[in-house]
């Protein structure tokens, strides 16, 4: 009978692991489709812009320089709600995961420690992949946010120097507030996998 309890309780601790595996993995393959997604944006902001510029298309209401101010604005906007997806989200639910199965891999001696030996061994690694998937955002939202700078600069809207000054220095604002808010929310994330190093570290 103890057998049978014991063989019941590790089938149901296995069912739990394997779940957790497969979250683990369900949520990098979801980073990897956002990743592509944001791609595919920058991309298509690009193909808008030309295709203004390049096919010689007209609009009745809108000049094609302020449409290439509002379009990367846009495009901004979307890219900012997949990161926040990514890198928050979908990081915190998988480091959430890989935390749980490290914890069951300790406590069971049965069970396979690719989790473990794959923590101790690729934390630094984690940290530079975190520092990668950063800049990447922000070189994307960066090069959408020079595009719409440098069409407003060059539209009509920007007659006056004063004005484009300002703009500047509005631009290179935000983009540094965005930049320190952007690493400040990284760095809360990346905390999970230190605190865990210091838990399960030993």
């Amino acid at each position: 009978m103890c057998a049978t309890k014991k063989n019941r309780n590790n089938l149901l601790t296995y069912g739990k692991y394997y779940q957790l595996i497969e979250g683990i993995k369900y949520f990098q393959t979801e980073q990897t489709i956002i990743r592509f997604e944001v791609s595919r944006i920058l991309l298509g902001t690009f193909v808008i812009i030309g295709a203004l510029y390049f096919a010689g298309v007209h609009l009745s209401h809108f000049h094609p320089m302020r449409i290439s101010i509002i379009v990367p604005i846009l495009a901004i906007i979307l890219i900012h709600t997949r990161m926040i997806e990514d890198l928050i989200i979908k990081e915190r639910l998988r480091i959430s995961s890989f935390a749980q199965a490290i914890k069951l891999e300790q406590e069971h001696d049965w069970l396979p420690k690719y989790n473990t030996n794959m923590f101790h061994h690729g934390v630094k690694e984690h940290h530079g992949s975190g520092h990668r998937k950063v800049k990447y955002y922000l070189g994307c939202i960066g090069i959408l946010m020079l595009i719409s700078a440098t069409s407003f600069c060059l539209s009509d809207l920007t007659k006056n120097y004063y004005i484009l000054s300002l703009f500047i220095l509005l631009y290179v604002g935000i983009y540094t507030l965005y930049y320190r808010l952007t690493i400040v929310w990284v760095g809360k994330t990346s905390s999970m996998i230190s605190k865990l190093k210091g838990k399960h570290g030993k």
